[in-house]
């Protein structure tokens, strides 16, 4: 089986994974169809973020930690998870979209999606680099989203104006994981943590979600 098979592979891997999660999951407030559509445009959404990032590095000059700073929080962060916002706002302009739990599942699916065609891009490195992907890169965007998810639907369902707050989660966790990685050495160890930390966050993020919408009735209770 050629090399470019057995990449393609292994970048579906983790957000294949993540997909199937979420769709297990799912409860009324978080239908299968929100959930796909979520991911299909996640996955659409990571091309034209790739080419803004690309366009604003161009003008970047220099390196060192400056540089760094500048590609993690403004290149990567900001701009990904601006454009992970439009596909999920794109995604729950949908009939079936009634609950914060819909808003998470949707943002986590969206972050799946966008992770899939973004290992894509990263084939060239072979298949290890995308299996160490698949468990790092993957949840962390998709960790990411849920926090944008989670101030959508609250913004949308319980009349709070806390969308931003939850999407600046989502840039400064990611852009906090991508500049820890780029220091190197023992800073990797950070990333790692904040990995963890935003996991764990995201899971009680979720949970906090289907609660709200099972006190406002939108979900059976659990």
């Amino acid at each position: 089986m050629p090399i470019l098979v057995y990449s393609l592979a292994f970048a579906a891997f983790g957000s294949a994974g993540g997909l199937v999660f979420l769709l297990w999951k799912k409860d009324s407030a978080s239908p299968a169809g929100l959930v796909l559509t979520g991911f299909a445009l996640g996955f659409a959404s990571a091309l034209p973020a790739w080419l803004v990032e690309r366009f604003l590095l161009s003008y970047v000059r220099g390196g060192g930690t400056g540089r760094q700073l500048f590609t993690a929080f403004c290149a990567a962060g900001l701009v990904e998870e601006t454009f992970k916002l439009l596909a999920l706002k794109a995604a729950c302009a949908r009939k079936d979209f009634r609950g914060a739990g819909g808003a998470v599942s949707c943002a986590a699916a969206v972050g799946f999606g966008f992770a899939f065609l973004e290992n894509i891009f990263y084939t060239f490195g072979g298949p290890w680099v995308l299996l160490l992907r698949a468990f790092s890169s993957v949840p962390l965007h998709a960790a990411a989203a849920v926090f944008t998810g989670y101030g959508f639907g609250l913004s949308r369902f319980s009349y709070k104006p806390v969308l931003l707050w939850g999407f600046a989660a989502a840039v400064l966790l990611h852009g906090a994981y991508d500049f820890f990685l780029m220091k190197g050495s023992g800073y990797g160890y950070i990333s790692l943590a904040l990995l963890a930390a935003a996991l764990y966050a995201a899971f009680c993020v979720f949970r906090a979600a289907q609660k709200l919408d099972a006190n406002e009735g939108r979900i059976g209770r659990r």
